[in-house]
């Protein structure tokens, strides 16, 4: 029974905005900032070395690329969270 209590406990901490997952390598990242309802949690993620750093970014200027996807297929309304694979610049 304590998995289950640790795992609705993170999963209250996800909810929240006080924890993000990647899911790029199943991994959990506490939050560094106070979020708006308009921000966007990006987590960019080092391929090499596996290292995780948060950046917020308003949804209203990420418009350009909101407007590429298919509104009709994606609900871009409730995204939160984007991931982006990279690789960090000391791999360079």
């Amino acid at each position: 029974m304590p998995f289950l209590k640790a795992h609705r406990s993170l999963n209250t901490l996800i909810k929240e905005g006080y924890v993000h997952k990647s899911d790029h390598h199943n991994t959990y990242v506490l939050c560094k900032f106070s979020h708006s309802k308009n921000d966007l949690t990006t987590l960019t993620v080092c391929t090499k070395c596996k290292d995780i750093e948060e950046v917020v970014i308003d949804k209203n200027k990420l418009g350009l690329l909101l407007n590429v996807l298919d509104l009709k297929k994606f609900n871009t309304d409730k995204l939160q969270q984007v991931e982006i694979p990279a690789i960090c610049k000391s791999f360079e």
